[in-house]
């Protein structure tokens, strides 16, 4: 499978600008957790033998929060010769410090693998959902044993989906179930919404309960399937309610697994349907170098991107700009700079949609007049 008409790079961007704005926002609570851990160092201790003044706590903790200030500005541990810090303030430096950059790293290991993350959380959710289908017409089927005891109560049941030939050569291949064992797509913990929402959605629903017997042949394997997806699994706001508590990017992460299924309805034979969930496990791939790109160029090249849009923004601190336009501002120059395969006014087009869509129109308009502006400089 080719990722392109799946994943394209609006996508990719739109990952990358969360998990941009996750990792800065992240990076602010660290910066201030290490405040707060100096403010903690410099406590007055009520029970020491000889206690030390609150005017010199005050003292060396500002010092502690100078030096490490400065550390975070410079980014790497230094003293200032002019000054003669007590070691009790140096230790605490290099402690709160310590802290600091780890929590850093494990953010910026987070922020790397945030498109294999995103990535992972759709392949799961694609396979959980066909894995559904096999839940309910294993449902069904039970039913369908006790069809003449079912129709003397009066109670319908679900043949349609019960005759599923290409349902029940799912449920033994050993290429889905390994699948779905490796990314742990399991209803297991979920049994009773599964067999709610069979009694809410399937057991009675009359495109199913047809009393005309049926061969299955790839058609009509491919009109249930379509169905219970499109009619049943994307329509009810129980289950699409389920899928956005147990993926947070479920807004974004839709449209991907509905392309896939789509993909997957295409195929006429159950042989090449099997095959084209096994290729749907590549998916994003081919979109991945181009997140990691755009994340690493972001990350490596933040001072020289500050500083240029510093320089086109008139009587304004950039440090005032919200931050999620910070971020798409930079994302965008980036691209103009660094991309040369994007052309500079596709680039400006791409932010200033996100720009419209995540933040504010008046942001928006900002963006674009930024974005312009330095586009005649570089």
């Amino acid at each position: 499978m080719i990722d392109k008409p799946i994943i394209n790079r609006r996508f990719v961007r739109i990952k990358a600008l969360q998990n941009l704005y996750a990792f800065y926002i992240n990076q602010q609570a660290n910066y201030q957790n290490a405040l707060e851990q100096i403010k903690l160092e410099f406590i007055p201790d009520v029970f020491a033998s000889t206690p030390v003044s609150e005017e010199q706590l005050a003292q060396e903790k500002s010092q502690a929060t100078l030096i490490f200030n400065s550390w975070v500005s410079e980014d790497k541990i230094h003293l200032p010769i002019q000054h003669n810090y007590s070691a009790v303030i140096q230790e605490t430096a290099k402690k709160v410090w310590a802290s600091y950059k780890f929590n850093l790293t494990q953010d910026s290991k987070i922020l790397g693998n945030g498109w294999g993350a995103a990535i992972d959380s759709i392949r799961n959710t694609y396979l959980l959902i066909l894995q559904l289908l096999v839940e309910w017409f294993q449902i069904a089927q039970q039913q369908s044993q006790k069809a003449s005891q079912l129709r003397q109560a009066g109670i319908t049941y679900p043949i349609v989906l019960a005759q599923s030939e290409l349902l029940g050569h799912l449920q033994t291949n050993n290429t889905f179930l390994d699948l779905t064992q490796q990314y742990k797509a399991s209803w297991e913990p979920h049994m009773d919404v599964i067999v709610r929402w069979y009694n809410q959605f399937i057991k009675e629903a009359p495109i199913l309960t047809s009393d005309t017997s049926i061969t299955d042949n790839a058609g009509q394997g491919q009109a249930l399937i379509k169905y219970l997806v499109e009619d049943i699994i994307f329509t009810q706001e129980d289950i699409q309610n389920f899928f956005n508590d147990i993926d947070l990017s479920w807004i974004e992460h839709k449209s991907v697994v509905k392309k896939l299924l789509h993909e997957l309805l295409s195929k006429s034979d159950i042989e090449l349907l099997v095959k084209e969930i096994e290729d749907a496990m590549q998916i994003g791939t081919n979109a991945a170098s181009f997140y990691d790109k755009l994340i690493a160029t972001a990350l490596e090249q933040e001072k020289f991107i500050d500083n240029l849009i510093q320089q086109h923004i008139k009587n304004w601190s950039i440090e005032r700009t919200v931050l999620l336009d910070r971020i798409i501002i930079k994302m965008g120059l980036c691209e103009m700079k660094y991309f040369d395969s994007i052309p500079t006014k596709v680039a400006i087009n791409e932010y200033v949609d996100l720009a419209k869509k995540y933040s504010t129109a008046k942001s928006s308009k900002f963006i674009n007049g930024v974005l312009d502006t330095i586009a005649k400089t570089i």
